[in-house]
């Protein structure tokens, strides 16, 4: 449980920084991705 709690957080900031750095992610963080 505690690791798939930190991949879930991992996978938080990444799509954050995506955000921030690349304007298509926009699209991939609608979708899910």
């Amino acid at each position: 449980q505690l690791l798939s709690s930190e991949v879930k957080n991992l996978l938080e900031v990444y799509r954050l920084f995506l955000l921030s750095h690349c304007p298509f992610s926009l699209i991939y963080y609608a979708f899910g991705v």
